[in-house]
């Protein structure tokens, strides 16, 4: 499932929804298998015990630290180069737009721990 899983970095979500409900059937057939529960034990009950996130959750959780890094400047060249913050085509007050960064990056780090919280539980 690992391996599935890391593909979500190249998927990044762009799958159509009939996709992922597949990638979320084949985690649960294999958390089932690996567990060897039955199809009455739900599906957060399992992978709470193998400590994996549902699949739609891991994209939206590389998608917030794809944009952390970004945005950061940490990113790869081609997503750097893709990104176009609104100072480079509006003229802002400084201070607006560093307080704009602040709250957005207050966001990211929120949806981080929220996700990390949920898939520790």
């Amino acid at each position: 499932m690992t391996t599935i899983s890391a593909h979500n970095k190249t998927i990044k979500g762009n799958c159509t929804s009939v996709m992922e409900d597949k990638l979320v059937q084949l985690q649960k057939r294999a958390a089932r298998a690996i567990l060897d529960v039955d199809f009455t034990v739900p599906s957060e009950t399992m992978f709470t015990q193998l400590k994996w996130m549902p699949f739609p959750e891991r994209v939206v959780y590389h998608k917030a630290i794809t944009m952390y890094k970004t945005v950061c400047g940490d990113a790869l060249d081609y997503l750097k180069n893709d990104l176009v913050f609104t100072s480079e085509i509006h003229s802002r007050s400084s201070s607006n737009f560093k307080l704009y960064t602040f709250f957005v990056l207050l966001l990211l780090l929120l949806l981080l721990l929220l996700l990390l919280l949920l898939s520790s539980l």
